[in-house]
């Protein structure tokens, strides 16, 4: 498990949870590794309270499944989650850049193009993890950008399932980061330009992939009964951008 500083100000159980939320979404800790409160609180130095606090926390949140008699382990994917995630994250982001495309600010054009180059520099030398980092906070910057700060944060939450499996896409090698490096280049253009219908288009792309190619590769990462019976609308069936509407 990878070790993450304590930040001020938080408690025992905030950075416990933290530093396991972290480590299973970035695979560190694959779907299915059994969790010990006792080994835990070893590596943080920490009493078995606020790590078990954590656990529990982690269990509503749907990262941990905890089974009577038999411990506790880390929550294989379920695809019901993954959509949920992705879906949220799509609704949010493209009325975002809606916004974006109308309204940019300078400094965060800016701020995305330092973002960009970082994240070339990441490629080439080979730092997938802080390529994530960096993807991520290009998202962020979209929405800081045109006025809609709280919006990443809501999104953030809200798609970790998506994050997990996407990460998991990235490890088997189906999509290579430079892909969603270059539709990350097309996305700053299409603001910049302001072509809504074009960065609607590019986003739809960047988000949609088939979860069950993935499952394919990693039939024991994910729950037996793993198979979405919700619908969700995705961009593709978003009504069309009326040119000029407000």
């Amino acid at each position: 498990m990878e070790f993450l500083h304590r930040l001020g100000g938080e408690s025992s159980r905030e950075w416990a949870m933290r530093v396991v939320l972290q480590n299973i979404i970035h695979l560190v800790l694959p779907p299915g590794t059994p969790l010990s409160d006792k080994e835990i609180a070893s590596f943080l130095s920490l009493s078995r309270t606020p790590v078990r606090e954590a656990l529990v926390l982690l269990e509503e949140m749907r990262f941990v499944d905890v089974y009577p008699q038999k411990g506790t382990f880390v929550s294989l994917l379920d695809v019901d989650d993954i959509e949920e995630g992705r879906y949220i994250r799509k609704c949010l982001e493209s009325d975002t850049l809606i916004q974006a495309c109308r309204s940019f600010s300078a400094d965060g054009a800016i701020a995305l193009e330092a973002n960009l180059k970082m994240q070339q520099n990441a490629l080439d030398t080979g730092d997938r993890k802080r390529f994530l980092f960096l993807d991520q906070d290009f998202h962020r910057l979209i929405c800081s950008g045109c006025g809609r700060e709280r919006v990443w944060s809501v999104i953030s939450k809200n798609s970790l399932h998506f994050f997990r499996v996407r990460r998991l896409k990235i490890k088997g090698g189906g999509v290579g980061q430079e892909y969603f490096h270059e539709q990350h280049g097309e996305l700053l253009d299409a603001i910049l330009a302001h072509e809504t219908d074009r960065a609607l288009d590019i986003l739809n792309r960047h988000l949609t992939w088939d979860v069950e190619t993935v499952r394919a590769s990693y039939p024991d990462y994910f729950s037996r009964d793993s198979m979405s019976k919700k619908m969700y609308m995705f961009m593709s069936e978003v009504a069309p951008v009326v040119a000029g509407a407000m």
